[in-house]
């Protein structure tokens, strides 16, 4: 059956209306802020804004070319375990400076016990945390913001800024993109290049994005 031009345009103008109908679900409880704002609370959606978007930015366009390609699923369960972790640490205390081999160590930790298998804690985000992590700390290193001595036990890391992009392909498997993380944090303590890193950091991602 042939539509006609109007019915056409009837339908077209049906699915706006349909997509723009918003419903404003009601929240459990509520958080007062002092001023006399109240919102609905967040608890347990995650903290985006403890997100360190420099190195999000980084990763998004240099893995995936821009925000409607990238993982945003395990970019949410990153932001998750930001917020799970104040109840251990101070929000922002990684900011003021982890030695480079440090994250490189809990990196390759928390990813040998999440394939053994591990279920005592989030071992796969706190992979992603840990590169992601030191991807930002490079970056501040290199801007003058952190001291280059915390990359002194990684000799071979070159602590410069590249505009260098590797694609992210994630269509494979799980088990295909924590290989090609792994691989690619080795390259990068090989001192290949900080694109090496960020490659890294957006196949945990998608990895995490198909946990």
């Amino acid at each position: 059956m042939c539509l006609t031009s109007d019915e056409i345009r009837e339908m077209y103008f049906e699915n706006i209306r349909r997509e723009n109908r918003m419903e404003i679900k009601p929240s459990e409880t509520n958080q007062d802020y002092g001023t006399g704002a109240v919102r609905g609370s967040n608890a347990g959606t995650g903290e985006a804004h403890l997100l360190p978007f420099q190195a999000i930015i980084r990763i998004v366009r240099g893995g995936f070319c821009d925000i409607t390609r990238a993982p945003l699923g395990g970019i949410t369960k990153l932001a998750v375990l930001y917020e799970a972790a104040k109840t251990k640490y101070p929000g922002r205390n990684w900011e003021k400076g982890v030695p480079l081999a440090r994250y490189v160590d809990s990196a390759f930790r928390h990813l040998r016990k999440h394939i053994r298998g591990d279920q005592d804690e989030p071992h796969l985000v706190q992979f992603c945390w840990n590169l992601v992590g030191l991807l930002q700390t490079h970056l501040w290193i290199v801007s003058g913001d952190l001291p280059v001595s915390l990359g002194v036990d990684l000799p071979r890391v070159k602590l410069v800024d590249s505009d260098m992009a590797i694609f992210v392909l994630p269509q494979r498997s799980t088990e295909e993109h924590l290989d090609l993380a792994f691989n690619a944090l080795g390259e990068y303590v090989n001192g290949v290049g900080i694109e090496h890193l960020v490659y890294a950091c957006g196949n945990a991602l998608v990895a995490l994005e198909n946990l």
